[in-house]
């Protein structure tokens, strides 16, 4: 006999008629080697002969009869025995559809320390008595999943590892023995992994279909009775709700072929979201999808940009209404490497590649779009949020584009409800469609401020510069972006030879760009601007208002240590994103003999660097040129006991309002471009081992500081 790879255990009180079909449903579907074990809670009806059966026809079946019902706890007779690298556990009410092996083997295999999958989706089938669940999509290697905010039920596949290290099934306490579903994903996720619903339904959850339980009225009846958190009374409104959802008709309109499934969002009003269908938690509804769709087809764009092109629905939709228009061209911006490698492959055969670009990096200067949709799940990849994605994104857009967001409710907090803003600001009109996920369908109408108050921020990098721009966002008549294209990052190499590009840059590119974006303050935070380019600006007539971000040096250098800065090998990327100390241009500290000192201390001497020159330009521009400043730090701007925030609002004459300061509040406990995933393992550990005073020291000797 193989060594099976899924275990299955089949956990069994009364209900033979479901058991049978569990049974015979599992043994027509599984396909890859398995053990079946069917443990008996002490059942009183005709479940034995069930059982005799089966194992007649299937004799290498292993049974345990239990003498009194231990409820979920039962599992624990045989858990130890299993040979699976995987362990399905199984109620006696699930039907098992074809493909649920597959599943099994595809969702542990791209997903390591994915612990617990269930077979089912986060959201009822319209056959369910159900209710949604609360998770989060995550994709990769094509395979999407729904990680759980709290847990899966019973029916589950684990990683016999977890159950080799101890885990076991236990009871929710009480006189009714209900598994603890709860107190099981839990341990699971204290044991490093986490716990996910699957994309689709697998497994027929029958034990809640209406049809079911209105059949066996007195078995769910003391069943619901026993669940306090439910009753008797929620059992009766789960009901009356499913004879409403099995009217609805799921199609697609723009996508026929798709299959669909009840929609998982949370609907404004209290209206119930399953009355909508989706593709999948994170695409806008299939309604949304269709009415886009029906958008392009009636207003005939020329050139399309969608942001966030995600699994492709949108982008499949959108590509064939261009089709069936006989004229136009989709640019699709996707910035997670996994989905775009995804997404590349889903349009390629479509037939209307030559309709479609895809890229996950940077437009054109030349592109201009007559339409767009602002699907967010881009900004999440590459932005702060949507409203950095569309101010960065702006200067594309036609005078009367039709733009399109996902995602937005008119009850959202003023400082992150972007389309108003855009109304407020005079660019945008339109109106809001109240969907589960919300669509406003807008007309972009071209406003500048050439005249507009020009704030830029001095600092040394990774102190803050992404904070602050965020903690700006939202605010009326201003735009605060970080770091925005057309970026000063791409130029600082070209001043190494070539001092006189800044100018030709900032004159022809960077001026005339933030010049046509709307609003009466523009504020950039960048650490770019101190390496060869604010004497361009001082050069042509602008004198800006500045922030000063102060952080410590050592704070500084070890946050750019544990990234893996090496100016030793990667000499170019140092001067185009740093300075070095072979720097061409005038450096405000030489470091002599710099050959001789490790990372740690040319990161140390960077930052030091760093705030000379800050310090250089905040003097010249104050005393010289009068200019306002505000110096912060981004321990004080993130410190929600503080009010600085509320300080630098009013430097920058910007009005809140009380509703706008428990976002801002909840904006400064929440960490922004921490970038903790890109530190070198062996940087964090070998920092440890140093002695960074006396490192800092001969830095700061070396620079005549000391």
């Amino acid at each position: 006999m193989q060594t099976p790879v899924i275990s299955t255990v089949v956990l069994h009180w009364n209900r033979s008629y479901l058991l049978e079909k569990t049974l015979e449903s599992y043994i027509q579907t599984v396909t890859v080697p398995h053990e079946l074990w069917i443990i008996d809670n002490a059942s009183t009806d005709h479940s034995q002969e069930v059982i005799a059966r089966f194992i007649k026809a299937h004799p290498q079946t292993q049974v345990i009869t239990l003498p009194e019902n231990r409820g979920g706890e039962a599992f624990n007779a045989v858990l130890p025995e299993l040979k699976g690298e995987f362990i399905l556990l199984s109620e006696n009410d699930q039907v098992y559809l074809p493909g649920w092996c597959e599943q099994v083997l595809r969702a542990f295999k791209s997903y390591p320390k994915l612990g617990q999958l269930s077979l089912h989706a986060p959201v009822p089938t319209d056959e369910e008595a159900w209710v949604s669940k609360p998770v989060s999509p995550r994709f990769r290697n094509g395979c999407l999943l729904y990680q759980v905010h709290q847990n899966v039920t019973t029916s589950c596949v684990l990683r016999a590892e977890l159950i080799r290290a101890g885990l076991r099934m236990h009871n929710i306490p009480g006189k009714v023995k209900f598994p603890d579903d709860l107190r099981l994903s839990n341990e699971v996720k204290q044991k490093g992994c986490w716990v996910g619903y699957s994309d689709q339904y697998y497994a027929r959850n029958a034990g809640h279909e209406a049809a079911e339980i209105e059949s066996h009225p007195d078995y769910y009846q003391s069943d619901y009775a026993a669940k306090p958190a439910v009753g008797l009374k929620g059992l009766a409104a789960r009901l009356s709700l499913q004879k409403q959802l099995k009217e609805v008709q799921r199609f697609s309109t723009a996508l026929p072929g798709e299959k669909v499934m009840p929609q998982l969002a949370v609907t404004p009003g209290g209206r119930e979201a399953r009355f909508w269908s989706m593709f999948d938690s994170r695409t806008p509804e299939v309604e949304s999808i269709d009415t886009i769709a029906s958008l392009i087809r009636a207003t005939k764009p020329q050139h399309v940009l969608e942001t966030g092109g995600w699994l492709g629905h949108l982008t499949h939709a959108v590509s064939a209404a261009l089709t069936a228009n006989g004229f136009g061209r989709l640019t699709t911006l996707e910035g997670d490497p996994e989905v775009h490698a995804h997404l590349a492959k889903k349009i390629k055969p479509l037939g209307t590649t030559h309709l479609v670009e895809l890229t996950g990096e940077k437009l054109l200067a030349t592109d201009r779009y007559d339409f767009a949709i602002f699907n967010g799940a881009y900004a999440q990849a590459v932005f702060e949020d949507q409203e950095a994605e569309f101010f960065h994104l702006v200067n594309f857009l036609q005078d009367g584009a039709t733009a399109v967001f996902v995602d937005y409710k008119p009850t959202m907090p003023r400082l992150s409800n972007l389309p108003r803003k855009l109304e407020e600001m005079g660019v945008l009109s339109g109106l809001y469609l109240p969907s589960p996920r919300g669509l406003y369908i807008g007309t972009f109408r071209r406003q500048q401020d050439a005249a507009k108050r020009m704030v830029f921020c001095l600092s040394s990098g990774r102190s803050g510069t992404a904070f602050l721009s965020w903690m700006l966002r939202g605010a009326p008549h201003l735009v605060a972006l970080h770091e925005p294209e057309p970026r000063y990052q791409w130029q600082t190499l070209a001043l190494q030879t070539d001092p006189a590009h800044a100018a030709r840059f900032v004159a022809e590119v960077k001026k005339p760009w933030i010049a046509a974006l709307p609003g009466r303050v523009y504020v950039e935070s960048s650490h770019y601007m101190q390496k060869g380019f604010m004497e361009t600006w001082l050069e042509l007539g602008t004198r800006p208002d500045v922030i000063m971000l102060e952080r410590s040096a050592r704070k500084i250098a070890t946050s750019r240590y544990q990234l893996g800065i090496d100016f030793f090998n990667h000499k170019d990327i140092v001067l185009r994103d740093m300075a070095h100390p072979a720097d061409t241009r005038p450096l405000h500290l030489p470091l002599p003999g710099w050959e001789t000192l490790n990372n740690y201390q040319l990161c140390y001497w960077f930052a030091l660097e760093s705030d000379a020159r800050s310090r250089h330009y905040l003097k010249l521009l104050t005393e010289q040129f009068g200019a306002k400043s505000f110096t912060t730090s981004l321990e004080k701007l993130s410190d929600d006991k503080d009010d600085e925030i509320f300080k630098l609002y009013e430097w920058l004459g910007i009005a809140l309002e009380k509703t706008d300061i428990p976002l801002l509040r909840e904006r400064q406990r929440t960490r922004v471009n921490t970038r903790d995933s890109a530190k070198k393992p062996a940087r964090v550990a070998s920092l440890k081992t140093l002695d960074l005073d006396a490192l800092e020291k001969e830095v700061r000797q070396r620079c005549g500081l000391d």
